[in-house]
């Protein structure tokens, strides 16, 4: 019995570290950026969360090793992980109260929420460009 509960203990762990590692630090920082759950679409999140997870561990990693001299093993890139999600949680909420305070709303538009929509725009268009550019050149050798 005590063997189950301890590969179920180990389990948990495991997840709970690649979750850490792949996803939680990442969405924290996305709500920092984007502070509504309705700024962006949930898939977008989810990618961003991704990459900056990564990123972050990454970087925590780095820092632990090289600025602060710390051997970088498992148990201190997930404590540094866990101090720069709460950190950046704390931020978010801050930044929440003084959206509140502001009484700014999803629907108001933050600025960053229009920087996201024009760059889509613009990256439609650059996408559109180039399909447009590579049928001519496919049309061109064709003849």
């Amino acid at each position: 019995m005590t063997d189950a509960i301890t590969q179920l203990a180990g389990f948990a762990r495991i997840f709970l570290d690649l979750a850490f590692l792949m996803f939680i630090p990442g969405f924290a920082i996305s709500l920092v950026f984007f502070p509504f759950l309705s700024d962006i679409p949930i898939f977008e999140r989810l990618i961003f969360s991704g990459i900056a997870s990564i990123g972050t561990a990454m970087v925590a990693v780095l820092f632990l090793d090289v600025a602060l001299g710390i051997e970088s093993g498992p148990g201190n890139a997930l404590l540094i992980l866990i101090i720069i999600t709460v950190a950046v949680l704390l931020l978010w909420r801050i930044e929440c109260v003084f959206l509140k305070k502001f009484r700014i709303t999803a629907s108001s538009i933050p600025l960053q929420i229009r920087i996201y929509h024009e760059s889509q725009h613009i990256f439609h268009n650059a996408l559109d460009m180039v399909k447009k550019f590579s049928q001519r050149i496919i049309s061109r050798i064709g003849k």
